[in-house]
């Protein structure tokens, strides 16, 4: 489960920074009672529902996005999405349908679209098996959206039409229909994609260092070692120092989507090997007490990803994973239906 941890500095990120591991569906939903006037109550709620989705626990999951969606808050179209996808996993199509054709009325009657709900919708649609489905919800949102398929603020992140696009090609790349106007947008925003990732990481290459025990430091070759911090981590440490905020971003989805692309730029760089490392916070600080660097400064996480790929072969992974293989998040999604497909990167 992916908490979204997206309140800054908030009470809730405070509250989930100070976990030492994953907070339970219980935990996220106690705190959202017991801060029902807080403004990340809903959030909480919503995160909660998502933890129990996550343990199987999808009736209890249905109540509290039906919970959420009630209030009309911001996240009442989140809700409704985690709404029709809980009843589908319990087997109950037709009221998920009358869910999703509720929401779609709502999407497409709004002045200003909502382009990233049309694109979960169909991501949702598309790991339920019902591509025709997906095809249709992108189409849609495609319709309402005016904007290009423009990279976000980061410049290598899609945009949620950019996300649409690509999730289309795919169904229908795997659907062997003939490619359209869209399908050739698509192709183009992958490769404007690509090439954006690989101007940003081409300076990077030369300062990659080798890794040590991985391969010879002939000269010729270098490796890629990126850190990454699982969700609790992740969420710990953007806790200790806010200001990796600004370097990772405030959200777990889109801070696997970064590295995910940092990892495809290095390949694309020419490393001759890119890999994964899992950190932990504890790990962190002990790494910094032993060497007397400074944990707050980012050369030290860089050195300590370094360190955890030598000496830490068990929480260190070569990248890409295999495509059915599980996703190095740690999502339990197959990896070509999370960081490995396009429409989730």
């Amino acid at each position: 489960m992916r908490a979204a941890a997206t309140a800054g500095n908030s009470q809730y990120a405070s509250f989930l920074g100070q976990l030492n591991e994953e907070p339970t569906a219980a935990q996220l939903e106690d705190w959202a009672r017991r801060h029902a006037e807080n403004s990340d109550a809903e959030q909480a709620l919503l995160d909660a529902a998502r933890q129990h989705a996550f343990d199987g626990d999808h009736e209890r999951a249905l109540e509290l996005f039906t919970e959420v969606h009630g209030r009309s808050g911001e996240q009442a179209h989140a809700a409704q999405v985690g709404i029709a996808e809980q009843l589908l996993a319990l087997g109950r199509s037709t009221e998920a349908d009358e869910q999703l054709a509720a929401l779609r009325d709502a999407l497409d009657s709004a002045a200003e679209p909502d382009l990233d709900v049309y694109a979960d919708v169909a991501v949702m649609l598309d790991e339920q098996q019902r591509s025709e489905d997906a095809i249709a919800w992108c189409d849609a949102g495609l319709v309402r959206s005016c904007q290009p398929a423009d990279a976000s603020e980061e410049g290598i992140l899609p945009s949620a039409h950019a996300r649409m696009l690509l999730l289309r090609s795919e169904l229908r790349r795997e659907k062997g229909l003939e490619p359209d106007a869209l399908d050739e947008q698509a192709e183009e925003e992958d490769e404007r994609s690509r090439q954006a990732t690989r101007q940003l990481f081409e300076a990077l290459a030369e300062a990659v260092p080798r890794q040590r025990g991985l391969l010879p430091d002939d000269g010729a070759t270098y490796n890629a070692v990126i850190l990454h911090w699982p969700e609790p981590e992740f969420t710990a440490v953007r806790a200790h120092w806010p200001e990796a905020t600004e370097l990772y971003g405030e959200d777990y989805t889109h801070y696997c989507a970064l590295l995910q692309r940092e990892a495809q730029g290095y390949s694309d760089a020419g490393a001759a090997r890119t890999v994964i490392v899992h950190g932990t916070l504890n790990d962190y600080d002990a790494y910094s007490r032993s060497t007397g660097k400074d944990p707050a400064e980012r050369q030290t996480r860089r050195d300590y990803g370094e360190w955890c790929a030598a000496n830490h072969p068990e929480r260190t992974l070569a990248w890409p994973p295999p495509r059915n293989g599980p996703c190095w998040c740690g999502s339990d999604r197959k990896y070509k239906k999370c960081c490995g497909s396009p429409s989730c990167t």
